[in-house]
Formats: structure tokens, sequence, C-alpha cells
């Protein structure tokens, strides 16, 4: 991977994109604060559903990485076809808000 993500959040909503946290290792070495994705496989009209309930609770709520996604999935819930869960990286990312995150 090519390039630098000082003070990012990634955010990425395919499948199993945090079964293995080695791209997600890789996105933080590179300078990204915070990687979330999904631990299994997820359905397009499931991740249409979350990613905004998502977005909503780290932007104009101002939830912290944690916060925002246990809101997340008990808004949405897991993936009803995969169970997928979302999850973040690193676990020293979990109170920090995007505002923090990015600065």
């Amino acid at each position: 991977m090519e390039g630098r993500f000082p003070n990012t959040v990634i955010i990425i909503m395919g499948c199993s994109c945090l079964y293995l946290d080695d791209m997600a290792q890789a996105f933080i070495q590179k300078g990204a604060s915070t990687y979330m994705g999904w631990d299994a496989g997820v359905g397009l009209d499931y991740v249409d559903e979350a990613t905004p309930i998502l977005v909503t609770n780290l932007c104009s709520e101002g939830m912290t990485i944690k916060e925002a996604g246990d809101k997340t999935m008990a808004d949405a819930g897991p993936d009803p076809d995969y169970h997928a869960y979302l999850k973040y990286y690193p676990r020293e990312s979990a109170n920090k808000t995007i505002r923090a995150l990015i600065r």
C-alpha cells in the first residue's frame, strides 16, 4: 500500500474487513488513527441501513468510536444473514471522538 493516512478514520463497509486485523494494522502503520469494519460477511441491504446510522452517530451525535459502534449495533442489529458485528481497531481509539482522532 502506498501513501500515508495521517489522522484519518478509515471506515470500510465491505465484507469481513475486520475478520482479521492485518488490513487495519496496515492502515494504522500508515498513520490512520482508527479503522472500522465488519468481522464477517454483510448483505448490501444491511450495510445500506447500518452505514448512515454509524456516520450519524460519529459525526452528528459526536459519540466516541465505541459508543457509535455499540449504538449502531443496537439500532441495526447484527447482519441478519451473516451475523456480522461492527468492530474497530486499535482498542485505544475506543473512547475518542472523530474530532479527537482527526487532529
